[in-house]
């Protein structure tokens, strides 16, 4: 959705401010204290924002702001508005975080602002970051975000809050600690000598000091009642005592009494623009003369600004305005229904003209209020409502269906599908099914009902994985596919990559392969985006699973291409496929390369802060270290990964902990392997399965000198047939090696040999050096009398263990047999 830029501007000061220097004296020992938080609360119409805007301009200080509005709860939304503020400052800032931003799952917020926390620390500017009108904000993810960033605040930055109702931020504490400076409504109220300086200079009123004092007693210091009184006053020229005698009243009846002495007086023309574009939030010349029909209306904005009547400028340009809260609120009580229907028509034209969907949705749904007619809110949601869903906006699309009565919303089969999908990325499954169900059993057989069928059997096979129900997975992604065409790439990139994922889990690594490679061409045409790295990271894992370890490295080194920009930044999306990189390089044992590729994707993938991710690059990397000697550093990257590691799928903890076993295996710490397998409670006689084969490999590695021979020999066997019918020869390599070293420990010279020879024959052409020397050193020893087998692959390997240079290598030619069709 567009950005409105005017909500990253401070309003301008204007001429003729009424100064205050106690205010400002209070607030600039804020900075100097180095407290944390500027907080201004007060109800409207007392020059909050004003005095901001006033203080901040005399810091010196950078300034990030950001205007806030109901939209702005959608946590997506909220960090891209900061992120903007930000980039006014520093472009580099936050982008990262726009990348994450493009996902539908939030990591958590320690992990979504940390990163930001760090980059505005490192630009070293002083900066005071804005959020004006924070009473606007209701989700509590934003609050949460807010606190956050409060809580690990650098010392350049000074957060400054306007808002009209205390936030739920811990302010009681920060009292307590002297962390927040206050100014509260008895702050912001006039002085006397204050009111005497805007009736007279800044509204040019000539009033007695009787007439003053009373007026300032009448309002009570409050400057929006102060400005609406002089500007009545304006009209009464002759009698200004008596009409402040006559002034009576709380605020809402003043407000009232006010707004019609002064609407009521102003030309027909001016009366007739104020009430034609009393609901907008924003005012621009063009907007405005859609609504009103004029062709001046930049004229009348630029004259209301000048006269002080009401409006607030919100560039420095004046292109864009907006009404005082409480006199726009006054001016729509104005409208009768049938004003305001055509009205917000008007304004849905315009905004959808213009590209902004989102306000274009906000008009809609509040003529539907006055009219009862749903059907331009439900069109325009449908429109951009997929788009809303693919980059992450989850809390906006939630907002505006849930703005729609419950009946339509299950009427309509797209805009359900819509809500399927929205509960699915939030997390609400049970939902996603409902909604999932109740729109295919309302689908006809038109095209467009056959397009929205395959996005729904996309999300069954999405939610399927999730619940780890493979089988249904397939299925639904398979029907998905039928009736999804290319142009959907969307869709299909999701069907196609839990397709991808399923048969991964389930069948031969050649079917998830080419599912794969499917997803990633589906990818090309759309936006690069996260999904497309995760596909391009699956690939090549998945080849190098199938023992293709060349190819999985091409595929990483072509996308690599696209995440570098104009100006040659790479994209933090790139730390995934670099991480894989680095571990590509591992199996070869070229570790200078891979510490390289390890480091870059560490960098880049903490930015991205994707929790699967970060945990998935620092896992990769541990081996690396190790094989390097940095045996603490491998071990804290582990602990990394625990840290940021979920239950269920690629982040489950479990697959650190198996790294973590061989490694301690490596070091000779068999006491910490035998607890890890009384803690998982796994033995041979378990189901093998693709989730848990990390696991089971390692448990094998385990028992080859700790167990039974007899039951290992029969274990490892059940191990070779799976990953054998699997396709999944890398580990079908570690397997044939595990079986070596128990035919060894139990002297079976030929059976030694024939599986190492099968190991070498999986290992050469791919030149998978690590697997070797990542074991017992005895298979060192074996290598000799199978040379023939691989001669310049063993050699090169000898080498590499006695650490002496190892001679060159030519790509395809390792082996002395070439491998038969079943090798």
């Amino acid at each position: 959705m567009s950005l409105l830029t005017t909500k990253l501007h401070a309003p301008p000061t204007r001429p003729g401010l009424v100064p205050r220097p106690a205010l400002i004296d209070r607030l600039q020992e804020s900075l100097r204290r180095k407290r944390k938080l500027t907080l201004f609360s007060a109800p409207a119409g007392f020059g909050k924002t004003t005095l901001i805007t006033e203080w901040v301009n005399a810091t010196g200080y950078k300034l990030a702001w950001v205007s806030l509005d109901e939209g702005d709860s959608d946590p997506v939304q909220f960090l891209q508005y900061l992120i903007a503020a930000l980039q006014s400052i520093d472009s580099e800032i936050g982008q990262a975080l726009l990348q994450v931003l493009s996902t539908p799952r939030l990591p958590s917020v320690k992990n979504l602002i940390a990163p930001l926390i760090n980059e505005i620390n490192t630009t070293g500017q002083d900066i005071i970051l804005v959020l004006d009108d924070y009473h606007a904000i209701t989700s509590p993810k934003v609050h949460e975000i807010v606190e956050f960033l409060l809580e690990y605040q650098p010392a350049c930055l000074h957060l400054v809050i306007g808002t009209r109702a205390d936030p739920p931020l811990p302010l009681p504490q920060m009292r307590v600690s002297a962390k927040i400076t206050e100014m509260r409504e008895h702050d912001l109220r006039f002085t006397r000598e204050e009111a005497a300086t805007f009736l007279t200079e800044t509204m040019h009123l000539n009033l007695s000091e009787k007439a003053v004092a009373a007026l300032e007693a009448r309002t009570e210091g409050w400057v929006a009642g102060m400005q609406l009184a002089a500007l009545a006053l304006q009209n009464h020229p002759g009698n200004a005592e008596d009409f402040v005698a006559t002034f009576t009243g709380d605020d809402r009846f003043i407000m009232d009494y006010l707004v019609s002495e002064v609407v009521d007086r102003q030309p027909k023309e001016i009366r007739e623009f104020l009430r034609r574009t009393a609901i907008l939030h924003r005012l621009t010349a063009p907007l405005c003369n859609a609504l009103t029909g004029r062709r001046d209306s930049q004229k009348i904005l630029e004259r209301l600004d000048q006269a002080n009547l009401f409006v607030v400028a919100l560039d420095n340009r004046r292109e864009w305005f907006r009404y005082y809260s409480l006199f726009g609120d006054v001016l729509r009580a104005t409208l009768d229904d049938k004003e305001r229907q055509r009205l917000h028509q008007q304004a849905i034209k315009w905004y959808e003209q213009n590209g902004y969907a989102d306000r274009a949705i906000q008009h809609a749904l509040a003529l539907a209020e006055v009219s009862g007619d749903y059907r331009q809110a439900e069109r325009l949601i449908q429109d951009v409502g997929e788009t809303t869903l693919y980059t992450g906006n989850i809390s906006t699309m939630q907002t505006w269906l849930d703005a729609l009565p419950e009946q339509r919303l299950r009427a309509n089969n797209a805009l359900a599908a819509q809500r399927a999908w929205a509960a699915a990325f939030s997390g609400d499954l049970e939902l996603a099914e409902e909604y999932a169900a109740l729109t295919e059993a309302n689908l006809g057989k038109k095209k467009s009902d056959r397009e929205l069928l395959g996005k729904l059997h996309a999300l069954r096979s999405f939610l399927a994985i999730i619940r780890e129900n493979y089988e249904s997975a397939v299925d639904y992604a398979s029907r998905a596919l039928d009736n999804l065409p290319h142009s959907q790439a969307h869709a299909r990139i999701i069907a196609l990559w839990t397709l991808a994922e399923a048969s991964e889990r389930t069948s031969e690594a050649s079917f998830a392969i080419e599912a794969f490679r499917e997803a990633h061409r589906a990818g090309q045409q759309i936006e690069h985006n996260i999904f497309a790295a995760v596909v391009e990271m699956s690939l090549a894992s998945a080849l190098n699973e199938h023992g293709e370890r060349r190819a999985a490295i091409e595929v990483c080194q072509q996308a690599l291409n696209n995440y570098e920009d104009e100006h040659g930044r790479t994209s933090p999306l790139a730390g995934m496929v670099l991480s894989r990189l680095g571990h590509l390089y591992y199996e070869a044992n070229e570790l200078q390369a891979s510490l390289s590729y390890h480091e870059q994707a560490l960098a880049l993938t903490k930015q991205v802060a994707q929790d699967d991710y970060v945990m998935l690059t620092h896992v990769l990397a541990a081996p690396t270290f190790f094989a390097l000697g940095e045996t603490e550093r491998a071990f804290a990257a582990l602990q990394q990964g625990y840290e940021h590691a979920a239950p269920g799928g690629i982040s489950n903890s479990a697959w650190a902990t198996s790294e973590e076993v061989k490694l301690r295996l490596r070091l000779g710490d068999r006491a910490f392997a035998k607890r890890w397998v009384d803690k998982a409670a796994i033995t041979p006689a378990d189901p093998i399965n693709y989730i848990d084969l990390d696991q089971k490999i390692v448990l094998a590695r385990y028992l080859v000198s700790e167990g039974e021979p007899d039951e290992v020999r029969a274990y490892l066997k059940r191990l070779e047939k799976f990953t054998r019918e699997r396709e999944q020869y890398r580990k079908l390599l570690t397997v044939h090696i595990l079986q070596t070293l128990l035919a060894h420990k139990c002297a079976d010279k030929k059976a030694a040999h024939d599986h190492l020879k099968t190991a070498l024959k999986l290992a050469a052409p791919e030149e998978y050096y690590r697997a070797f020397l990542d074991e017992d050193t005895v298979l060192l020893d074996l290598l000799p009398d199978v040379r023939a087998t691989a001669p310049l692959f063993v050699d090169r390997l000898l080498a590499f263990a006695t650490g002496s240079e190892a001679p060159p290598t030519t790509p395809g030619q390792q082996l002395v047999d070439p491998l038969s069709d079943r090798e």
